[in-house]
């Protein structure tokens, strides 16, 4: 990704963030956890002979950051955020 800072919106909130995508172990490990989520998941990558693009956001503003601290579960993770979706 060639400029990864971007906005993004959590809810009503919209905020500035780092979005880089993952590669290696990062991004299989990444997408293997996202994968154990929802039902059928996995399925888009065995759809597909691409790999699926994982990319980690992460806030860039302290502010950004103190609310990630306090919002609810939804906007709360260990790690990077998963973003992936359907083979286009």
């Amino acid at each position: 990704m060639a400029h990864p800072s971007t906005r993004i919106e959590v809810g009503a909130r919209v905020m500035g963030a780092h979005a880089p995508e993952l590669h290696g172990r990062e991004h299989d490990d990444t997408y293997a956890a996202q994968a154990r989520r929802p039902p059928g998941f996995a399925a888009y990558q065995q759809n597909t002979a691409r790999t699926i693009p994982v990319i980690a956001l992460t806030p860039t503003s302290r502010q950004d950051e103190a609310a990630r601290r306090r919002t609810p579960r939804e906007y709360q993770h260990p790690g990077p955020a998963a973003r992936t979706g359907p083979p286009r």
